[in-house]
């Protein structure tokens, strides 16, 4: 849906806390919700805290997805390059929100913004189209209609489907917007969106662990889209739990390839785990070039990964307990060692591939994921549960 949120579920309150902090929190809660004067009320806290980062993106944002509900003409463009200064300026602050890029590509400097289309079919797209004008302007009837009309046309519509979801959540009948995400999902699930809306749905019913598997399942549709990461790191860490990525810092070599074989391309001043790494690389590709090269060009794959990581994961341990290290301590053993013993941990929970793709994936390694997913699923959501919430 164009900048437009689903609603929340938080309770709003008459007047705003006095500590700057619980302030930021409560706009936060009207950010998220339905009140008809949501903006004035965005446009005051702003107003008292000019120079906090939160409050500029939440007005800027919410005057955005207004302006895109109107008229092109010079009042909507005047509106935009007005709202997209507060969004800059939340990002000039060092306010981190994935939003903050989507409506900084969505909206342009000239007061223009990019129209999506949400169908080939041209009359699903104008109904989807004149629903979105309605949500915005919370004519919630109207885009209720126009979103059904799309669906009339053509009933696989993820869009129609998951937007008109979002309506029934907007107008407090969060039972029903699940109804509407699952139907979502079930068209697609490799789309995060509907996951996601799925959660707050799930929370505003008050079916938390149900909640938080939707917010998983929204990483393992697209873990490399910031928003979903962004919407279960919130969940977790407002119910305590203590994510972070596992297994960090780990060697990283680049290999090129040449006629005739390789070269290994080492970092600035290399531990000996990295020219580990690197060396191993380097001879699983000569092993198994047939398989290793497509035609003409390499590319590194997630079975080459898990080997090699496998391999050096075998090695370090080793050099951890040996002698010589005891003796003549390598810096990078010893700053990695419990990073190692908790890669061995991931790989003994049969999940080492998993986390390769979540936390190592480059734009190789990214290819294999789709693939993987399909088959995968639920090794996916179990790594993110175990080693990345912390739920045994």
């Amino acid at each position: 849906m164009m900048l437009a949120l689903a609603a929340g579920w938080l309770a709003l309150r008459a007047d705003p806390p006095a500590y700057p902090r619980a302030r930021v929190a409560w706009a936060f809660e009207v950010f998220k919700g339905n009140d008809p004067h949501r903006e004035e009320i965005l446009k005051k806290l702003h107003d008292e805290s000019p120079t906090d980062g939160a409050l500029c993106f939440y007005y800027g944002y919410a005057v955005l997805v207004r302006a895109s509900a109107m008229e092109a003409g010079p009042k909507r463009t005047a509106l935009i390059k007005e709202a997209r200064g507060y969004v800059l300026q939340a990002q000039k602050s060092g306010y981190v929100q994935p939003l903050v890029e989507l409506a900084l590509g969505t909206f342009h400097e000239d007061g223009s913004f990019n129209v999506e289309s949400f169908s080939p079919n041209r009359r699903v797209d104008a109904c989807i189209k004149a629903a979105e004008k309605a949500f915005a302007t919370r004519k919630y009837e109207d885009a209720l209609r126009a979103y059904q009309d799309a669906l009339a046309i053509d009933p696989t519509s993820y869009s129609a489907t998951l937007f008109l979801g979002d309506v029934y959540f907007a107008t407090n009948r969060p039972a029903d917007a699940v109804r509407w995400f699952d139907k979502a999902i079930a068209l697609n699930p490799n789309l995060e969106t509907a996951h996601r809306y799925r959660g707050d749905a799930l929370e505003k019913l008050g079916r938390s662990g149900e909640a938080l598997d939707s917010f998983v399942a929204a990483v393992v549709a697209d873990p490399y889209n910031r928003l979903p990461w962004n919407a279960l790191t919130v969940v977790a860490q407002q119910r305590g739990y203590a994510v972070r990525f596992r297994a960090a810092p780990l060697p990283k070599a680049d290999i090129k390839m040449e006629k005739g074989g390789c070269s290994i391309i080492l970092p600035n001043e290399p531990g000996v785990l990295t020219v580990a790494y690197g060396t191993m690389r380097a001879a699983w590709i000569e092993k198994h070039r047939p398989k290793a090269v497509g035609d003409p060009h390499y590319r590194q794959s997630l079975e080459e990964e898990r080997e090699v990581l496998g391999l050096v994961l075998e090695s370090a341990l080793a050099m951890a307990k040996s002698p010589e290290q005891k003796a003549n301590p390598d810096r990078e053993v010893a700053l990695t060692e419990t990073s190692f013993n908790e890669l061995r941990q991931i790989a003994n929970a049969g999940l080492l591939e998993p986390h390769i793709l979540l936390t190592r994936a480059n734009a190789d390694l990214a290819q294999d994921y789709g693939p993987y997913r399909e088959k995968h699923r639920e090794q996916i959501a179990a790594y993110l549960r175990r080693f990345y919430l912390g739920l045994e």
